[in-house]
């Protein structure tokens, strides 16, 4: 089944053509100036969108869980993506968001499980929280020049993101690791708050304004061999001194006048040589002498006594 909307119609309510599984494709007239919450929630079917030029306004969960959409093509007015507009809409693949784009609302394309490259344009401003969590097999993403908020969540939980380019200087990148997948290369400009929170929260980062190296190719000189000169020998002329010979001089003999030797004269071995006394010897005899005639002087008192005591026992 397939709904055109005339010119006419200037809008689409809420709830419209919520859970109508036959429908299989959507043209939205250039009279509709909004899709209302839930118009199209549901639509298991639904394969193709367009929304016409006069849409501002893309209401809450507009066309969620319509798991077959494979296609969008935005009208050239189309200022706002609401919260959860396109959730769940797994089958979809590219996502291209134009310029005159300004917002895109919190979990405006969560959970798009087959979604692999995303391109946000130049006039979107603003990026919900968690708008493309749960993405996980989105690899590529490419943030335009004039975003000023990416809100938290908003790329986190995309397992499979390997490139997160940031056009924008100075936008800002809501404070939490959990706000870009921590696998996430992300390519910026040198200066820019890209780069600050790649720092901070230790994402690969490469700059997108900073030549490559160039490495000049190594050019090797060829090597010169100088010529070898050998110096010609040159022998300096022998040259032999003459040979002066000394004057021999003799000097006059003198003779020293002889003094004759004092004659060696042994004495004469007859006569006697006085010998001194042994003084030693004679003071060592004089003791031994004392020494015997003390003994006897003992001796001889001991045989008094003991003649004495037997005299006195016999009377």
């Amino acid at each position: 089944i397939e709904v055109r909307t005339p010119d006419g119609v200037l809008g689409i309510g809420g709830y419209a053509f919520s859970s109508c599984p036959s429908l299989a494709r959507v043209t939205v007239g250039k009279g509709v100036t909004s899709i209302g919450e839930s118009a199209f929630e549901y639509c298991m079917g639904l394969t193709d969108v367009t929304v016409g030029d006069g849409v501002t306004h893309i209401g809450r969960s507009a066309f969620a869980h319509c798991r077959s959409l494979a296609g969008i093509t935005f009208g050239k007015n189309v200022k706002y993506i609401g919260e959860s507009a396109f959730a769940y809409c797994t089958a979809l693949l590219e996502l291209d968001i134009p310029d005159h784009v300004i917002q895109i609302g919190d979990s405006a394309f969560s959970y798009c499980s087959g979604l692999t490259d995303v391109s946000i344009g130049d006039g979107v401003t603003d990026i919900g929280e968690d708008a493309f969590t749960f993405c996980s097999a989105l690899a590529r993403v490419t943030v335009g020049s004039g975003v000023k908020h990416i809100g938290y969540g908003a790329f986190y939980y995309c397992r499979s993101l390997a490139e997160f380019t940031v056009l924008s200087k100075t936008v800002e990148i809501f404070d939490s690791g959990y706000t870009i997948a921590k696998d996430a290369k992300i390519f910026g400009y040198a200066d820019s708050t890209a780069r600050e929170y790649a720092r901070k929260y230790r994402r690969s980062f490469s700059a997108i304004d900073e030549e490559p190296e160039v490495t000049a190719p190594e050019t090797t000189a060829p090597e010169t061999t100088a010529p070898e000169t050998t110096a010609p020998e040159t022998t300096a002329p022998e040259t032999t001194a003459p040979e002066t010979t000394a004057p021999e001089t003799t000097a006059p003999e003198t003779t020293k006048p002889q003094v004759p030797e004092p004659e060696d004269t042994e004495p004469d071995s007859a006569v006697p040589v006085p010998t001194p006394p042994r003084f030693g010897n004679l003071i060592k005899e004089s003791l031994i002498l004392k020494l015997v005639i003390l003994a006897l002087v003992v001796v001889l008192d001991v045989f008094v006594v003991m003649c004495f005591v037997v005299l006195r026992k016999k009377f």
